[in-house]
């Protein structure tokens, strides 16, 4: 799977929470992993972080714009495992933070979801790597 290709757009989804023990986190992971791949989603294992916490985390390729109702999945999915909010990128790499509760806006990021240095992704808020490749919105 090529996620930087530019015609995938992406979802990245977690299943971990600061308070919760590695132990806790890694089990939630695992279910997350098992629940997506029953849904046949085609998902990436990556690791990212958000608000300076590291955390498992998956790649799902979904477009909320044609495949409503598997976008309506993954959110039941976010909320079942009390994340605040997924990230959803777009064909064009740009990214909108959708948050869990409707009652807070979506939130538009500024710039692309791109390649980036490990240097430069600790200082940013959010960052995922996979394979030794780091990237996040600039």
């Amino acid at each position: 799977m090529n996620y930087t290709d530019s015609l995938k757009p992406f979802v990245l989804i977690s299943a971990s929470r600061a308070a919760w023990s590695a132990e806790a986190n890694a089990d939630s992971t695992r279910q997350l992993a098992s629940q997506l791949l029953a849904r046949d989603f085609e998902i990436a294992q990556v690791r990212g972080s958000y608000g300076g916490t590291e955390e498992d985390s998956f790649l799902v390729l979904c477009d909320p714009q044609t495949e409503h109702y598997r976008f309506d999945m993954l959110k039941q999915l976010a909320k079942r495992y009390g994340q605040e909010s997924i990230l959803v990128v777009d064909a064009e790499r740009s990214a909108l933070l959708r948050f869990m509760d409707e009652r807070v806006s979506a939130e538009p990021l500024p710039g692309k979801f791109q390649a980036v240095d490990s240097v430069t992704a600790h200082k940013l808020h959010g960052w995922t790597r996979r394979e030794g490749q780091y990237y996040a919105v600039l």
